[in-house]
């Protein structure tokens, strides 16, 4: 919705309302941008280990399925990472070439998706993962984060760990907002239901989910 009302050929506005909407609504507000990346790093990390655990007890359809999750989550943090509003999933691709980092990324998705092995699905995503973290770096929020691949615990299985959410989030200034939970995220980060995103009266119920834990977290005040 807010890409839709931000982007394409303005024909007429002359009394210049939708330029001036258009600009107040280029990106989300500073605070909001820093939640949603933590939010976007904290849901990333949570399942990539999973890729190798699946396909290691021989869930080949288990390891393809959060692979292609793990490629969705990808492209909607690069999207955040540089500022842009993430479109409908039938116009990612052509969006996402539009980033910087797009073009580079793009290619180990296709073949970690393509794999016939949980290792070759586990080593392609990596390289995704890397070029992310590359891509977050050159925001300068927080300390670099490293693009080591490393094994999770003791675990034949690999990840890049990536910055670290709680950094980020402890940037926000804004204490609401610093205090709400890690890992809910924004509406589309939650669902990519069209019947929920398109719909005011049905997301908005959705709301109680972020006072979950809200007072018992004093670590984020």
């Amino acid at each position: 919705m807010l890409l839709c009302l931000t982007s394409g050929k303005v024909f007429y506005d002359g009394l210049g309302t939708l330029s001036s909407t258009r600009q107040q609504l280029k990106h989300y507000p500073h605070d909001v941008w820093l939640y949603l990346l933590a939010c976007g790093w904290r849901i990333l990390s949570q399942e990539m280990p999973f890729i190798g655990r699946c396909g290691d007890v021989g869930d080949e359809v288990g390891s393809q399925t959060i692979t292609a999750r793990q490629c969705q989550r990808i492209i909607h943090l690069l999207f955040l990472i540089e500022k842009q509003y993430a479109p409908y999933s039938k116009m990612a691709r052509d969006r996402i070439q539009k980033t910087k980092w797009g073009a580079a990324i793009e290619p180990h998705l296709r073949h970690a998706m393509l794999a016939n092995t949980w290792q070759d699905r586990e080593s392609h995503i990596n390289e995704a993962y890397k070029l992310l973290v590359e891509a977050f770096n050159e925001l300068k929020l927080v300390a670099t984060a490293s693009l080591e691949v490393k094994h999770f615990y003791d675990r034949p299985y690999t990840i890049v760990e990536g910055p670290s959410p709680e950094a980020i989030q402890a940037l926000i200034s804004d204490r609401a907002l610093r205090m709400l939970p890690l890992g809910v995220g924004g509406v589309d980060q939650i669902t990519d239901n069209v019947d929920v995103l398109n719909r005011n009266e049905v997301f908005r119920r959705l709301k109680d989910i972020y006072r979950l834990n809200l007072g018992d977290d004093n670590a984020r005040r």
